[in-house]
């Protein structure tokens, strides 16, 4: 189960991995294309248009794009961070492990 979930899609970091959730009604199928180690994994399609996948072991800062019915990769429009830029991988982030230093 994720630790932070206030978005209903995106990239989420649980106990075992990561699980990521994304909307497209449009798409007969979404692929998750992994950086390191460089793998592609379908994703399964769900009720109204969401598409899942949980990919055990993976960690935060962990980069990946998406592929929508085989076309080009794209970053994820629910992303927390995209350290290249707006049309370069997405990267996991993982809010809990933020450590704050105040106590407002």
């Amino acid at each position: 189960m994720p630790r932070f979930t206030r978005s209903r899609h995106g990239a989420f970091v649980t106990d075992r991995g990561v699980q990521f959730r994304l909307w497209a009604p449009h798409a007969t199928t979404v692929t998750l294309s992994l950086e390191a180690p460089d793998r592609e994994l379908p994703l399964t399609p769900g009720d109204d248009g969401w598409f899942t996948r949980h990919v055990n072991g993976l960690q935060a800062g962990a980069r990946y794009r998406y592929r929508l019915d085989g076309g080009p990769p794209l970053p994820d429009p629910a992303s927390r961070y995209q350290p290249d830029g707006v049309h370069g991988p997405s990267e996991v982030i993982d809010p809990s492990a933020y450590t704050w230093q105040d106590d407002g």
